[in-house]
């Protein structure tokens, strides 16, 4: 059983260092790996798959029960650790200290507590990504970092060995997944393409956005489109360069990631999807709090042109009519302050 809405408060686990692999690894008390980041190196050096766990302790009915019968357990590590990576991420408003350092903080705490930033960030981003909206939640990952699965349960999870048999019910979900992806690395040219839209397209959307460098890959290997799928995943490549550049506060190059597609014959990329990527950098420079209500309004202007009769046209007709109002009500503003 699980509840609680999973709340945008980015927080940290109490953590300490230790030596994995030749590189640090952030652990919490436990022993349990809290960067994802981490966890994907492990799991690609190990070669198991992925288990995230989903927290915020203290705060819902169901994720510290979940952690002191299952995780807390001594025999934990030995039960899940020979099959799979574990990575617990927990953000708890009783951790949230962790990142910040105290007042007398030593220039090595202050380091521990910049890095704790990092993974933090990384660690969120993923959860923002997976659209996790309950906690505990638990997802499977490969050993690439592709999301499987989530791991979904109703009753009460008391002990590894439970936990275990929870796993093992996916097994036919997870092994059909990487009967897939060998699929996708044993393949070359078209047929490799065919082999990455047919598990990509299998996913769930919000798990797709960890497959981003397969999209890229068929925008390689499929540059003339011979597979009429290349306009799907030169979207999804748009959509997370758009995504890193704005969480990196750089909106001119989130922008033009948009703006890229346009140079493609309406063969490749339909006025349809032009359509989408005039809008969407109208809607990046409008989220970024940018002032050019000018600018906002010309992409509108040609989203609108990429093609009028569009089943979004009328709505971004009257985002335009917004814009076209707010400039107006800005430019009498401006004059009276004159």
């Amino acid at each position: 059983m699980r509840a609680g809405i999973f709340k945008a408060a980015v927080i940290a686990a109490a953590v300490m260092l230790v030596s994995c692999g030749g590189g640090d690894i952030l652990t919490d008390e436990d022993g349990c790996i809290i960067s994802f980041e981490d966890a994907r190196k492990e799991a690609s050096d190990s070669g198991r798959n992925i288990i995230v766990l989903i927290t915020t302790e203290g705060e819902d009915s169901y994720s510290t029960p979940f952690v002191e019968a299952v995780v807390r357990n001594e025999n934990f590590g030995e039960i899940i650790g020979n099959d799979y990576v574990f990575a617990h991420l927990d953000f708890s408003e009783q951790t949230y200290g962790k990142m910040i350092p105290g007042e007398d903080a030593s220039e090595q705490e202050i380091k521990e507590a910049d890095r704790m930033g990092t993974v933090i960030q990384q660690n969120y981003d993923v959860a923002r990504l997976l659209a996790v909206q309950y906690t505990p939640s638990i997802y499977v990952f490969s050993k690439e970092g592709y999301a499987v699965c989530e791991v979904d349960y109703q009753e009460e999870i008391n002990s590894p060995e439970e936990f275990l048999a929870l796993l093992d019910s996916y097994s036919s979900e997870i092994g059909s997944f990487n009967a897939a992806l060998e699929n996708v690395r044993s393949s070359s040219g078209l047929e490799k393409v065919a082999a990455i839209d047919s598990l990509y397209m299998s996913m769930p959307v919000q798990f797709r956005i960890f497959m981003i460098d397969l999209a890229r890959q068929v925008t390689e290997l499929d540059k003339k489109n011979e597979s009429g799928v290349l306009s799907n995943y030169l979207m999804a490549v748009a959509e997370s360069d758009a995504l890193n550049y704005f969480t990196d506060n750089n909106y001119q190059a989130a922008v033009q990631a948009y703006q890229n597609l346009i140079n493609y014959d309406d063969s490749i990329v339909s006025p349809e999807e032009k359509q989408q990527a005039h809008y969407m950098s109208a809607y990046i420079l409008g989220s970024s709090g940018s002032t050019d209500h000018n600018l906002i309004i010309s992409y509108l202007d040609k989203a609108l042109a990429a093609c009028p009769e569009g089943e979004n046209a009328e709505s971004i007709r009257d985002i335009r009519d917004y814009f076209v109002s707010l400039s107006a009500d800005s430019a009498l503003s401006a004059e009276a302050a004159e």
